[in-house]
C-alpha cells in the first residue's frame, strides 16, 4: 500500500466529520427546545424569554417551550438543567443571582456553576438606578453621598433581601463613597421602591421600570443611572459616573444557559438564533418599556463576562460580611 492510499482513510474521515458537524449546526433544532425559567411566571426574566424565544420559535420552525420550575431562589430549575442532556434542547434563562453570587451565598449549590454549565448568550441588562424619597435633600448623586456623610448609618435603604443583587450594589456603593446606610430588606424589589416612595425609607437600588410610575408621581427623585451608558429612553438622567467616582456597578445580565459540553455547532446555531430574535427590530419598544438593554454577545464573550463575575461578587459579598447560608 503506498502512502497516499494509506492517507486516503484519514482525509475520508476528517470530511466526514467536517460535513457531519456542519450538518449538526443546520439541522438543529428537529424537536421542540425546552426553556427553563427558575422563576414564577410575569417577572421580567420570564417575560424576556417568552419574547426572545417566540421569535426563535418563528425562525426555526421549531416551538421553543417556556417551562417555568421555580422554588429555592431559582436552584430547582438551574439544577434540573445542569443535569439534563447537552444537546441543545434544553436551556436555562436565569440571572447573576443562580449562578454568579449563589456560590457565595448558599453552603451547597446542588449545581457547580462553574462547571456544570455552557453560557449561550448574555440576552439584555437591565438599567439601574438609585432613587430617593421625594423630599429627601438632594437632587444628584454627588449631593446624595454628602448628605449620607452628615448621618453615618442613620439614613436607611431598602431591598428585596440579604445578598440580592440590590442589596450588593447598595453595599458597593457605601464602600466606594465611604458611606454607612441602614438595610432593610423587604420581600421583593416592588416593596422597597413602594417603602422608598412612601418615605419608609429614604434610598432605594432598583431596575428604572419599577421607579418610573413613582418618579412621574413625584414621590421619587431618580438621582442617577448605574449603568455606563445614559438610558436613551429617559436621556435627561445622568450615569452615576458623571457625578461620583469610584463606583463601578458589576455586571448583571438575563441570560440563556446550557449544561456543560453542549457541542460547538449547536452552540454557534443557537447563539446566532437568540442574537437574531434579540435584535428583532419589533422587540426594540418592549425592551424598551421593560427598561432592558439588549446585550446579545458570542458564547466567547459571554463566557469571559461569565467567569469576571466569580470574583467581582465573590469580593462584594465578602466585604460586606455575608456569610453563605
Amino acid at each position: 500500500m503506498n502512502l497516499f492510499a494509506r492517507r486516503v482513510p484519514c482525509i475520508s474521515g476528517a470530511i466526514l466529520l467536517a460535513v457531519s458537524a456542519a450538518a449538526l449546526s443546520q439541522t438543529w433544532p428537529v424537536k421542540p427546545v425546552r426553556v427553563i425559567v427558575p422563576f414564577p411566571p410575569g417577572a421580567t426574566l420570564d417575560t424576556m424569554a417568552r419574547l426572545v424565544t417566540q421569535k426563535a420559535a418563528e425562525s426555526t420552525g421549531q416551538p421553543f417551550v417556556i417551562e417555568n420550575r421555580a422554588g429555592a431562589n431559582g436552584m430547582i430549575g438551574s439544577e434540573f438543567v445542569s443535569k439534563s442532556a447537552p444537546d441543545g434542547y434544553t436551556m436555562l434563562a436565569t440571572t447573576t443571582s443562580t449562578h454568579i453570587s449563589a456560590p457565595f451565598l448558599v453552603k451547597k449549590l446542588p449545581y457547580d456553576p462553574r462547571r456544570d454549565v455552557t453560557p449561550i448568550v448574555a440576552a439584555v441588562d437591565a438599567v439601574t438606578v438609585v432613587a430617593v424619597h421625594s423630599a429627601v435633600p438632594v437632587n444628584s448623586a454627588k449631593e446624595l453621598v454628602e448628605y449620607l456623610k452628615k448621618s453615618p448609618g442613620k439614613i436607611s435603604y431598602g431591598t428585596p433581601g440579604v445578598g440580592n443583587a440590590f442589596h450588593l450594589i447598595g453595599e458597593m456603593f457605601q464602600s466606594s463613597q465611604g458611606v454607612s446606610l441602614l438595610h432593610v430588606p423587604y420581600k421583593g424589589i416592588v416593596q422597597a421602591v413602594q417603602a422608598a416612595a412612601t418615605g419608609e425609607v429614604s434610598v432605594v437600588f432598583s431596575s428604572v421600570n419599577n421607579t418610573i410610575p413613582h418618579m412621574k408621581a413625584a414621590r421619587l427623585k431618580v438621582l442617577a443611572v448605574l449603568n455606563a451608558q445614559r438610558w436613551p429612553v429617559l436621556p435627561e438622567l445622568p450615569t452615576i459616573a458623571e457625578s461620583l467616582n469610584g463606583f463601578v456597578r458589576p455586571d448583571s445580565w438575563f441570560g440563556f444557559l446550557g449544561p456543560a459540553n453542549i457541542p460547538p455547532q449547536i452552540l454557534e446555531r443557537a447563539n446566532a438564533e437568540l442574537v437574531k430574535a434579540l435584535k428583532a427590530p419589533d422587540l426594540t419598544p418592549k425592551f424598551d418599556a421593560m427598561g432592558l438593554i439588549v446585550i446579545a454577545n458570542t458564547p466567547a464573550e459571554f463566557l469571559k463576562m461569565y467567569m469576571a463575575g466569580f470574583e467581582v461578587y465573590g469580593k462584594i459579598i465578602k466585604a460586606a460580611g455575608i456569610q453563605p447560608e
